[in-house]
């Protein structure tokens, strides 16, 4: 009697054993499928909203453009760059003293510029004008201005030259 009883308890035991498997791995069935719907679901999202904003994330990205100067390399960009500030300094009546440029490092794409130049206060103002509206892509960051005679100063520009080297073999 007992030998029934115990193939009994045995079978049920099993059948249970079973069961709480069978609802184990159903748990982790089910979370598997939410998991991938939910990534579906945000995907489709991404899909619809890029499709519903193409234009807008187009105009964005040629915006973005006009804040970096494309060149071949950098010493080219930063003669250019010295040419056009003595240029811009010349058309304004101011006279360069000095210009110095922070450290170049690989993989970074901006330069900084230390800029310094004596003249007349509105030529000064009409250059960082000029520098704002010719050249997005240098960050003016820092202006110290000293008097030396009335309307007359020596200034000292720190700024960003933001670049984007065209040939990545340079």
């Amino acid at each position: 009697m007992k030998d029934r009883y115990k193939k009994k308890w045995l079978i049920l035991a099993l059948v249970w054993s079973c069961a709480i498997g069978l609802f184990f791995f159903n748990l982790y069935k089910i979370n598997d499928y939410q998991k991938r719907k939910e990534s579906l679901i945000v995907k489709e999202e991404i899909e619809r909203f890029l499709k519903l904003h193409k234009g807008q994330l187009e105009d964005i990205s040629r915006e973005k453009e006009k804040f970096y100067d494309h060149i071949p390399n950098i010493k080219i960009g930063l003669l250019k760059i010295e040419e056009r500030l003595e240029r811009l300094l010349k058309k304004n009546g101011l006279t360069m003293e000095k210009i110095e440029y922070g450290g170049i490092y690989k993989g970074i794409s901006n330069v900084e510029i230390d800029l310094m130049c004596n003249g007349i206060i509105i030529g000064f103002i009409n250059m960082l004008s000029s520098i704002k509206k010719r050249f997005p892509y240098l960050e003016i960051e820092n202006i110290d201005i000293k008097f030396t005679k009335p309307m007359k100063g020596s200034f000292r520009i720190k700024m960003k030259y933001n670049f984007l080297i065209k040939d990545q073999n340079v």
